[in-house]
């Protein structure tokens, strides 16, 4: 059975009517614990609940610990918190990344301060920037090592989480001027720190700590370890899950429990208990926790996912004329489904780029359109990329179209394809007009045929896959891979 999400409210709003009752001026509220006669709530609650596990099933929202355990030295990570610390939770991550890389700053900072004694963080600098990271195949961000480096100086003057923050804050628009700037504010030595940025002073200890990383066989950023098992699934821009990952491992449950009574006047406000001990207020609270996290921006909603397409289901997609990253003939071939206008789709492409990256031989992937508004600003500037894709500068035009998506128009399009060596007189021609609509109309009739929605969207040789998550699509795609090698 197929519930939606209003469904599932509507339910709550019964049970909520049904289960309380105002008490009468100056009366006690007389409320029982369930027993026989509240069977049919709780089986009511357990269906609800059972529908939510499997929409989140579905969406593969939750943490998850790795088996396998890897051992960091510390020494070379930047250390926050007490050595006793039951759990060190070690970050490999890049200041210039966004926003996967700031949101988990911020949500391991919350960490951190909810946790003092019991959790240190292990910071480790990996910039996605070969001239400081061996590692890494090509550089994304020339800024990358600048910002590394400027952190470890930092640290060296006892300013490194001031520093760490202003640097994830500022990303964009920081530079070396800026970072000398407001490390006079922090009462920092700027003299000390113009030189040894000028310097590098501090570049062996960036490369060091990128090298940490390879045993894991992780390239992407951010990389969380708890006690040497990496995070996947974090869900960085909806961290509830994560802090309850991390509260079970330190034994404490951030839900209040409830507790039985014999007497329920004893308690300050009416409540339901249910046969199993826990409070109905409790279970609705946590079931309305669940939708709102399934609902929330960025987030698939559940009755989405109830309608995508079958991980079995198997398409075929026009792909000749398309942007495309790879070699043709790649045992594994991916289709990836943007939208310019959309504010996951700047991750995505740079998501894209990292596996292809990583599997430059075995893995081609082919860009289409799926745009969610139909308008004439939507359509110029998706055809302003795939004008770009033609001239060789997809990648460029496409990531600097979805970095400013929220503010685009005509001329901010035009612009930003001169930036990128785009001719926009090549692109005025009527016949380049009419062949880059046609595309545009053949890649959103692709996208009907499979039930897509909203984007993005990445399918291997075929197939839709539930989640854009680098670690996942990696092991997917190396599978694929090896079965046909």
């Amino acid at each position: 059975m197929k519930w939606s999400v209003s469904w599932l409210v509507f339910l709550i709003l019964v049970l909520s009517l049904s289960c309380s009752r105002q008490p009468e001026e100056g009366v006690l509220p007389q409320v029982r614990p369930a027993v026989a006669d509240g069977s049919s709530v709780m089986a009511l609650l357990k269906e609800i609940e059972g529908q939510l596990d499997r929409v989140e099933t579905l969406t593969a929202r939750g943490p998850e610990l790795d088996k396998q355990s890897f051992e960091f030295d510390l020494s070379r990570a930047v250390m926050i918190g007490p050595e006793s610390a039951r759990l060190t939770v070690a970050v490999f991550t890049d200041f210039q990344c966004s926003p996967h890389c700031r949101a988990c700053a911020e949500v391991l900072r919350e960490l951190i301060s909810r946790h003092p004694a019991e959790v240190r963080l292990a910071f480790f600098n990996y910039p996605l920037n070969s001239d400081c990271n061996p590692e890494v195949a090509r550089s994304r961000s020339a800024k990358s090592c600048l910002f590394a480096e400027a952190s470890l100086a930092a640290h060296e003057q006892g300013k490194f989480l001031e520093m760490h923050d202003w640097l994830f804050e500022h990303q964009g628009r920081a530079d070396l001027d800026s970072i000398l700037e407001f490390a006079r504010t922090l009462g920092m030595d700027e003299t000390a720190l113009r030189e040894s940025l000028a310097s590098h002073q501090h570049r062996a200890r960036v490369i060091e700590q990128a090298k940490q990383l390879v045993p894991a066989g992780v390239q992407g950023v951010p990389a969380v370890f708890i006690n040497g098992r990496m995070v996947h699934k974090a869900g960085w821009s909806r961290p509830r899950d994560f802090f309850n990952l991390v509260a079970s491992l330190l034994g404490k449950d951030e839900m209040a429990a409830a507790r039985v009574v014999d007497d329920p006047r004893s308690l300050p406000e009416a409540r339901v208990i249910l046969g199993d001990g826990t409070r109905l207020e409790d279970r609705l609270q946590g079931i309305e926790a669940r939708l709102k996290d399934l609902e929330a921006p960025g987030g698939r909603p559940a009755r989405e996912m109830l309608r995508a397409p079958g991980p079995d289901h198997e398409f075929k997609f026009r792909t000749q004329d398309r942007p495309a990253w790879g070699p043709e003939d790649a045992p594994v071939q991916a289709v990836l489904f943007y939208d310019l206008l959309d504010p996951d789709t700047e991750a995505a492409l740079e998501l894209a780029f990292e596996l292809h990256q990583r599997f430059p031989r075995q893995l081609r992937i082919v860009f289409k359109v799926l745009p969610a508004r139909r308008d004439p600003l939507s359509a110029e500037a998706h055809q302003a990329a795939l004008a770009a894709d033609e001239q060789g500068r997809f990648r460029e035009a496409a990531l600097r179209l979805a970095q400013v998506h929220d503010n685009l128009t005509p001329e901010l399009i035009r612009e930003i394809m001169v930036q990128v060596g785009v001719s926009l007189e090549a692109y005025d021609r009527p016949e380049t007009q009419r062949k880059l609509r046609r595309r545009l109309t053949e890649d959103h009739a692709d996208a009907r045929r499979t039930r897509l929605s909203r984007t993005p969207a990445l399918f291997l040789d075929g197939k839709h896959q539930p989640r854009l998550e680098h670690e996942f699509l990696a092991r997917e795609i190396a599978k694929i891979a090896e079965e046909r090698e």
